[in-house]
C-alpha cells in the first residue's frame, strides 16, 4: 500500500454488531485501479460489541484501517472528526448499515473523473433484514416513488446532474471550498451540505450504475418512527439553511394539515363534503395503482394492505414536520437554542474567507426526542 492514500472512505457507526462485518467485507472488497484507499470508521461509542468486530478488523487489516471515537454520537462529527484526519484526495462516505458491490469504489472515482462533478453517487436498493412478510413489506413500501417521494436517487433513473445523492464521493477541496458538515442537523445533514455545495456553483452528478444496499429497519413501527423522527428535523434544517428547502419535502406536512383543516371545513359547511371526498378518492386510487405496482413485483398478498401502509407513512412523515413546524414557532427546536457553528450560518451562503482554514471546529451534542 502506497503511503498516500488516493481515497479516505470514512464510515460513521453507532451499535452496528448485526451489520458491520457485512459492511467492511464488501468495503475491503473493492476493486480501484489505481492507488489505494484507507478506511476510518469513526464509532460512536457503540456498547453492542460493535467496538470489538472493529477491534478485530483494525487487527486484521492494519494498514488500511482506522477507528476513531465519536464521543458526540451523531453522523455530521462523524464525518467532521474523519474528514480532519483523511489523507486521501478523494473523500468517500459510506453507511455502517449498508453493503456494496465490488465496483462501488473504482465506478465512484470513474464518475468523478469524467463529468467533474464535486460530489457522485448512486442509486439506494432497499434491502429485507430477513424473510418475513413485514420485511417484505417495507421493501415494497420503501422502493416506490408514491411512497417515499420522487428523489432520483431512490429511483431506477437515468445518469444527470441533481440536488443531491446518498452518502458521496467528494473532492477533497470541497470541504476546504465550503466548510465542513453542519454538526447542528441530527439528520439531514447530507442534504444541507450537498444544498450548499450547489448554491455555491458546485456540481453533483448521480450515475445509477453505482448501487448502494441499504438494509431497511426490521419493522414497520421503527420504519413509521424513523419517518416522524426524519420529518421533524426538516423544518429545522430550513432554519438552519433556508437553501435547503425543496418543496418535495414539505408535501407529506402540507397532506396531513389539508386533511385535518378539511375535517374541520366540512364540519362548518357541510357542502364541501363532496370535493373532499374526491381529494380522498384520488389519494386512494393513486395509492391503490402503486400498491398493485409493488405487489405485481413483490407479491400479490400485498395489494390488500398496502395502500393502507401508504398512507399510514404520510401521515406519519407529516406528523413529524407539523411538530417541527410547532417547534420552530414556538422557538424550542434544537438548532434554535445552540450556537451556530460558524459565524451567519443559517442566514447567508458561507464564503471560504469566513471560515478558519475550511472548517467548522465547534461541536456539540443535541438531542431530540423521537
Amino acid at each position: 500500500m502506497n503511503d498516500i492514500p488516493v481515497v479516505t472512505i470514512i464510515i460513521p457507526c453507532l451499535n452496528e454488531i448485526n451489520f458491520i462485518d457485512t459492511c467492511l467485507t464488501s468495503v475491503l472488497n473493492f476493486e480501484l485501479n489505481s492507488g489505494s484507499f484507507e478506511v476510518i470508521v469513526v464509532d460512536g461509542m457503540s456498547t453492542d460489541g460493535t467496538r470489538n468486530a472493529l477491534a478485530w478488523w483494525t487487527m486484521r487489516y492494519p494498514k488500511y484501517m482506522r477507528v476513531l471515537d465519536n464521543p458526540y454520537q451523531i453522523v455530521p462529527t462523524a464525518m467532521n472528526i474523519g474528514i480532519r484526519e483523511a489523507r486521501g484526495r478523494w473523500i468517500v462516505r459510506l453507511d455502517a448499515h449498508s453493503m456494496y458491490p465490488s465496483d462501488y469504489l473504482s465506478l465512484c472515482l470513474d464518475t468523478a473523473m469524467s463529468s467533474n462533478a464535486d460530489n457522485v453517487g448512486g442509486v439506494v436498493i432497499p434491502q429485507r433484514k430477513d424473510e418475513t412478510r413485514q420485511a417484505s413489506l417495507i421493501q415494497a413500501l420503501t422502493t416506490h416513488s408514491f411512497g417515499v417521494g420522487d428523489a432520483e436517487f431512490r429511483l431506477e433513473t437515468t445518469s444527470a446532474y441533481v440536488d443531491t445523492v446518498p452518502f458521496g464521493c467528494y473532492r477533497r477541496d470541497v470541504f476546504e471550498k465550503i466548510g465542513l458538515f453542519d454538526e447542528r442537523l441530527v439528520r439531514n445533514q447530507d442534504y444541507e451540505f450537498n444544498r450548499r455545495l450547489t448554491s455555491a456553483g458546485g456540481r453533483i452528478w448521480l450515475n445509477p450504475d453505482i448501487r448502494i444496499y441499504y438494509y431497511n429497519e426490521p419493522t414497520l413501527g421503527e420504519l413509521f418512527q424513523q419517518a416522524r423522527y426524519t420529518g421533524r428535523w426538516n423544518p429545522y434544517m430550513w432554519v438552519v439553511a433556508p437553501y435547503s428547502f425543496s418543496p418535495r419535502h414539505a408535501i407529506p406536512g402540507l397532506f396531513l394539515l389539508g386533511l385535518l383543516k378539511g375535517i374541520l371545513a366540512i364540519h362548518l359547511l357541510p357542502v364541501l363534503v363532496l370535493p373532499y371526498g374526491m381529494i380522498l378518492l384520488l389519494y386512494g386510487i393513486l395509492a391503490l395503482i402503486s400498491a398493485a405496482q409493488q405487489s405485481y413485483k413483490y407479491g400479490k398478498w400485498m395489494l390488500p394492505i398496502l395502500p393502507f401502509l401508504f398512507l399510514l407513512y404520510h401521515l406519519n412523515y407529516g406528523y413529524g414536520i407539523l411538530r417541527g413546524v410547532i417547534d420552530v414557532l414556538l422557538h424550542r427546536s434544537p438548532v434554535q437554542n445552540g450556537q451556530e457553528v460558524w459565524k451567519g450560518a443559517g442566514f447567508k451562503l458561507i464564503k471560504p474567507k469566513e471560515l478558519k482554514n475550511g472548517f467548522v471546529y465547534s461541536a456539540q451534542q443535541i438531542t431530540v426526542d423521537p
